[in-house]
């Protein structure tokens, strides 16, 4: 009797302990073998918001955001730095005189994400910081041109706690 008590209550711990992990455990990503792309760069983004600093600070959250997806990333500044020197960009609406494929050549790189930004409005109320963000994004293929993901997205930050709302890029 003592025996099967034990081991009911050891039986309750485990499925406590699993059920705990799964549902509070980190989803992970498995990396794509088939996935072409493996090396990435962000690019500077076309700004249509009345925000000066709200496209850099967007790409830098976009950049933490790709971490956990398996691209060999390259560093924000470094792109900047490359583009700059070597091709004169330095604003996201100069990409336009560029086609994809240059761009990973001259940055090394597989794939290229464009974005704009069309609003980054932030309230301060003392106790709390709101953003409200609305930007599109699309991955494009630098070997083919093809645009390989895109999204538009809008989107709510209130504190460290955000709200998306995902529709697709047009």
């Amino acid at each position: 009797m003592m025996e099967k008590s034990r081991m009911s209550t050891l039986l309750l711990v485990m499925l406590s302990f699993l059920f705990t992990y799964g549902c509070a455990g980190k989803h992970i990503i498995h990396p794509n073998p088939a996935n072409p792309i493996t090396s990435i760069a962000i690019l500077p983004m076309v700004n249509l918001s009345d925000d000066v600093e709200g496209p850099e600070r967007v790409r830098a959250e976009f950049y933490k955001r790709l971490s956990g997806y398996h691209y060999n990333i390259k560093p924000i500044k470094e792109t900047n730095q490359i583009l700059n020197q070597q091709m004169g960009i330095t604003l996201g609406k100069q990409l336009d005189m560029v086609e994809a494929q240059k761009l990973g050549e001259t940055l090394g790189v597989d794939g290229v994400f464009y974005g704009f930004l069309i609003n980054f409005d932030e309230i301060t109320t003392g106790v709390v910081n709101t953003y409200t963000v609305r930007m599109g994004w699309k991955l494009v293929n630098t070997k083919t041109g093809e645009i390989a993901w895109g999204r538009r997205s809008e989107e709510r930050r209130v504190g460290k706690e955000c709200r998306s709302r995902w529709s697709p890029y047009h």
